[in-house]
């Protein structure tokens, strides 16, 4: 049996909150209602309920953005696109010795596109699992156990977990996985090394 690496994005391998300090600095935005989407309504997108293109539609006028929904998706993924390069040359590293990763990640469909094209990431792992595609968000284990029937282990125990998120941690360990709050490059050094002895 062999490892499998699951890896979360944001505040793993993208640095957050980069952008909901933008708009508190941006004078063009009522804040007020930005944060509430992004609060609840961002959510809606992110299970593949809603087209986040739509839904910017009908709202941004209301907070005060005079330009096109795709100039606010491109401010917004350009700010919140700052990458952890060691970790993510520890996931090529691990790739090459044998141990596959795949992205398990809360996103909608446009923002996961520019993770895994413009910034590359797709190249880095096997393939992503965004909550749009599966319809249930990261703390809930039906997540979990739906992307284990797509991965190509036997054991649950074999797919390995980061996540910044002690809820998401939970909800994996009840679906079975191994899985660990994610803090430090050395301590997923760690924790990978020990389940590369184990299986």
């Amino acid at each position: 049996m062999s490892l499998i690496l699951l890896c979360d994005v944001d505040g793993v391998l993208i640095a957050k909150g980069r952008f909901e300090k933008a708009l508190a600095k941006d004078k063009t935005i009522r804040h007020g209602a930005a944060t509430d989407f992004f609060r609840r309504g961002l959510r809606e997108c992110q299970l593949g309920k809603a087209d986040l293109k739509e839904t910017l539609g009908t709202q941004l006028p209301a907070w005060g953005w005079r330009r096109s929904v795709d100039d606010f998706l491109q401010y917004w993924f350009e700010t919140d696109s700052e990458l952890n390069e060691p970790l993510r040359m520890r996931l090529r590293s691990y790739r090459r010795l044998g141990v596959p990763c795949y992205l398990a990640t809360m996103q909608e469909r446009y923002r996961m596109a520019y993770i895994m094209d413009v910034l590359g990431l797709g190249a880095d792992v096997v393939g992503a699992f965004p909550t749009w595609r599966i319809g249930h968000g990261k703390d809930s284990p039906i997540y979990y156990r739906s992307l284990l029937h797509q991965l190509p282990i036997t054991d649950p125990r074999q797919a390995l977990f980061f996540d910044d998120q002690q809820p998401n941690v939970a909800a994996a360990r009840n679906a079975g996985l191994t899985a660990e709050l994610f803090t430090t490059v050395d301590q997923f050094d760690e924790v990978v090394a020990l389940h590369m002895r184990r299986w």
